[in-house]
Parts: structure tokens; C-alpha cells; sequence
């Protein structure tokens, strides 16, 4: 039985070779060495999200508890006995420093089992254990684990086939998160979802349906249930158009936040993750940005649209101590995913820096504007903090593990700390792709300022989280989504 398991999930991961040999020679010394590297992998992962579940586990007991009137019912004790069991768990010998010597240890295997599920784990699992001394067998149960998506958890990401979302739904998936998109697709295309499955080699669930749309979120909550944190990435981004559209900004992304608090709540779905913006800071008083700089000054709708929802996870994060809200504050995202199958491909002419730059290059379009020369930095055009996407959807991953184990509301800016003007920019993706872009310099764009670029220290000591990509690989990675996507 536990072979035909273990088969069952080489396949799903792609191992097929290795599949097809157990399934012809049965378990090998040969097949055990080659499952040794693939099973250290997937068990150090499994023991990080261990320590993670059971964190969860608790912070959703202390929540449940400080709920009860009366602490005297078998419900309460019952609570508060396994609010101490996760506790025992978490602090069983999980030290950060596993290794495979210990792999035959029975409690660890249970206490990893039992946190991923949640629950204790049943008889048959425990002796099974007991009786295995086999790398392969220990190796099969994680996996099962992990195959029965839901026993890690339920995700639910707006806007992910956009540009940003899709990107980080790559990441939640080879971090082993069930992930379920909705997305109206107003500015990305449906095949995203296919590359997001090619890349990952995962299903995922996708709605194309409108964020604002309740009667349609409740749908969504109720065919896939215990969906446990929501990614917020929905609503329109684009500066230029937010001057000239301003009420279609506000009634999009404001109604549509509304609109999903209030089915979160309904569905006791307490944790997101907000796609905010670093236009909140507007023009900036000192540089580099810190979360505690001033927000609120800002130059666009679009901005002031962020600066709202942040606000009204504030006061719903005050009215409601079951709320945690983790709002991520991002620069200039650019780049693209290594394989190429996923980037920024924006509908109609595009409103950011990148892609207008790619389309120049491929000749879409005829010549870059620059809107201004003027501004007061070393060579007059605006500068930004340009971040990888990756980078980002990888920093969306450690909001993600710090919203569930968190109360309240917490800020982090996402940015790699340098600037660049645009000028620069252009250089950069010249020089990296062995191609010029023609350019012309215009009157300044409306709602623009000169500089801004961030501080992310603060993402760095709490999430552990930090930029690893240049400006080459975010013009490399950019033109080589272009080149395999004509």
C-alpha cells in the first residue's frame, strides 16, 4: 500500500522515471539513494511548516478562548488542552537544525504529521511509524500529507493573474499552499492560469469573477471551504489614468475591498495580506522611505485609493481583535519569472515604465516618452526603487507566515533600497539586451514626484526577508519574457 503511495506522488511531482522503477523493481538500495536527497528536501520544508502550523494552531485557539463567556465548559478545557499540546509541539526538540539522522525519531515524524493536519494522528499512522526504520516510508507518509491539499492551507488570491499575483501564486504553490485565484481579467489574460500549472506542475483553482461582486465571493468561500487568508492584489494601478478616472478608481478599489472584508468576515476568514503601495508616502520629506514617514500626502487617486483601504483595515483590525491585516508597501516591481512564461504583459498601451520599454524594443511602439527632466535628481528624470517581481511575490510568501501568527496590523516596505532614475533604467536594459530604445524627453506626467526609494530593514528583521535581484536581472529577466512570448 505504501508503495503504490509513494508512486502516486513521484508521479503528481513529476519523478516518473523514479515511479516507473518502483513500480517494475519494487524499493531498491538504488531507488532509496536516489529518494534520500529528494526526501531531506521535502521533510526540512515539512519541518518549517510544522512549527508554522502549530503557531496557527495557537494563535487561532488564544482567539477562540479570549471569544467563551464561560471558562468552565467542556469546550473551553477542551480548547485549552490543545492549545497546550500545539505549544508541546512547537517546543519538542524544533530548533531550526534538522538532520537526517533523526529522520526514524517517532515523535518528530507524529508531531509533523499531527501539526499538519492539525490533529492527532491516528493510530495506524503511529504505528506504522513505530515499526518503520526505511528512509522511503517516512518519506511516503509527509508526502500523503502534503497531496491532501487543505492539511497545509487555503489561500485565496485576488487579482492573481495579474502581473504581481501570478507571480506570487508561482511561489505559494512551490511552497505547498492550495491556492484559488479570482480575477475579472480587465488587465491580464486567462492563460496565465495554464503557465502558473506548467511552471509549478499544480492545479489551481480559478474564478473569473469581479472582487466586488459578494454574491459571487460568497460562492467562492462556500465551494471551497476553510479558506484560511486572503492576498488582496485586485484593483486598477495605473497613476496616469487614476488622474483622469478618478471616481472609477475609488468605486473599483475601495468597493472591492469592502466587498471581500465583509465575506471574509462572514466566512471567518480573519488574515490578509494587502497589496498597498508605496504612493501612500507621496511626495517624501526625507529619503530613504520608513514605514513611520508620513503617509496620507498623496499625488493621485490611485495612491489615495491605497491610503483608504489601509486606513479601513486599521479601524476593522480595532473593531474586530480576531483581524490581523498585514499591509505590504512596494515600490517598482519589474522583471519576470526565469522560465518566461510569466511577466508583464499589461492589455491596450501600457501605463508603467517596463513594459513600455519592451514595446519599444519590439517595436510595438515607436519611442519611450519621458515625462520630465527637470526633477531635481542627478540627471533629472524621476528616480524609483525597482524590485523583481520574484523578489516581491517571495516577500508576499513571509507577510503571509507573519499575518497567521500575528494579531493587529503590521506595515513593511518591499524594496531593494537603491534608487535609479529612468534614464538609468534605459542604459541598464540597453546594455544587458544589446538593444537601443529610442526616446524623447515630454512635459511631466501628472501626480509623478522626483525620488522615491525605501528602507526595508524592517522587512528584513521580522519577515527575514530581503531583495537578492539587481537591475540587470529585472531588464534580463523582462526582455527574455518578451522574447519567448512573440
Amino acid at each position: 500500500m505504501l508503495e503504490l503511495l509513494l508512486i502516486d506522488e513521484l508521479e503528481r511531482i513529476g519523478k516518473k522515471d523514479l515511479a516507473r522503477s518502483i513500480s517494475e523493481e519494487g524499493v531498491t538500495e538504488s531507488t532509496k539513494a536516489k529518494l534520500y536527497p529528494l526526501f531531506l528536501k521535502i521533510l526540512t520544508n515539512q519541518d518549517r511548516r510544522a512549527l508554522l502550523m502549530a503557531d496557527r494552531g495557537i494563535i487561532k485557539i488564544e482567539k477562540r478562548l479570549r471569544r467563551s463567556s464561560d471558562t468552565t465548559t467542556p469546550t473551553y478545557e477542551a480548547l485549552q488542552n490543545e492549545q497546550h499540546r500545539l505549544m508541546s509541539l512547537k517546543d519538542h526538540k524544533y530548533d531550526g537544525n534538522y538532520h537526517l539522522k533523526d529522520a526514524d525519531n517517532k515523535y518528530l515524524a507524529c508531531a509533523i504529521g499531527s501539526c499538519l493536519r492539525n490533529q492527532e494522528p491516528t493510530k495506524e499512522i503511529e504505528e506504522t511509524i513505530k515499526q518503520s526504520s526505511q528512509l522511503w516510508c517516512l518519506f511516503c507518509l509527509i508526502m500523503l500529507k502534503y497531496k491532501k491539499r487543505g492539511d497545509y492551507m487555503k489561500v485565496l488570491v485576488t487579482g492573481g493573474t495579474g502581473y504581481i499575483g501570478s507571480h506570487t501564486c508561482v511561489e505559494l504553490l512551490n511552497e505547498g499552499y492550495d491556492v484559488i485565484i479570482v480575477d475579472n481579467l480587465v488587465n491580464s489574460q486567462e492563460d496565465i492560469i495554464e503557465k502558473i500549472e506548467t511552471i509549478t506542475e499544480k492545479k489551481v483553482k480559478f474564478y473569473n469573477n469581479n472582487v466586488c461582486d459578494k454574491r459571487a465571493l460568497r460562492k467562492i468561500f462556500k465551494e471551497n471551504k476553510n479558506i484560511e487568508a486572503v492576498l488582496h492584489f485586485a484593483g486598477l494601478k495605473a497613476v496616469g489614468e487614476s488622474v483622469s478616472q478618478p471616481v472609477r478608481y475609488y468605486e473599483n478599489n475601495l468597493g472591492s475591498t469592502l466587498s471581500l472584508i465583509e465575506v471574509m468576515q462572514e466566512f471567518d476568514c480573519n488574515e490578509i495580506v494587502f497589496s498597498s503601495s508605496a504612493t501612500v508616502y507621496g511626495d517624501p520629506k526625507e529619503l530613504p522611505i520608513t514605514e513611520k514617514s508620513d503617509i496620507g500626502g498623496t499625488t493621485n487617486p490611485y495612491g489615495t485609493t491605497k491610503y483608504f483601504i489601509e486606513r479601513i483595515l486599521e479601524d476593522i483590525c480595532v473593531a474586530n481583535e480576531n483581524f490581523s491585516a498585514i499591509l505590504l508597501r512596494y515600490f517598482n516591481p519589474i522583471g519576470a519569472h526565469e522560465s518566461g512564461l510569466i511577466g508583464e504583459n499589461p492589455n491596450g498601451i501600457p501605463n508603467n515604465l517596463m513594459p513600455y520599454i519592451i514595446k519599444v524594443a519590439t517595436k510595438e511602439l515607436p519611442v519611450l516618452n519621458i515625462f520630465g527632466n527637470d526633477y531635481d535628481t542627478p540627471d533629472g528624470t524621476g528616480v524609483r526603487d525597482y524590485i523583481h517581481v520574484v523578489d516581491l511575490a517571495k516577500g508576499h510568501i513571509k507577510a503571509l507566515e507573519k499575518v497567521i501568527k500575528s494579531k493587529g496590523i503590521k506595515t513593511y516596505n518591499l524594496g531593494t533600497g537603491q534608487g535609479y532614475s529612468v534614464l538609468e533604467l534605459i542604459n541598464t536594459f540597453e546594455r544587458v539586451n544589446n538593444i537601443k530604445i529610442k526616446h524623447k524627453i515630454v512635459d511631466r506626467r501628472p501626480g509623478d514626484i522626483a525620488t522615491c526609494y525605501a528602507n526595508p530593514s524592517k522587512a528584513k528583521k521580522e519577515l527575514g526577508w530581503k531583495a537578492e535581484k539587481g537591475i540587470e536581472d529585472m531588464c534580463k529577466d523582462a526582455y527574455n519574457f518578451v522574447l519567448k512570448n512573440k
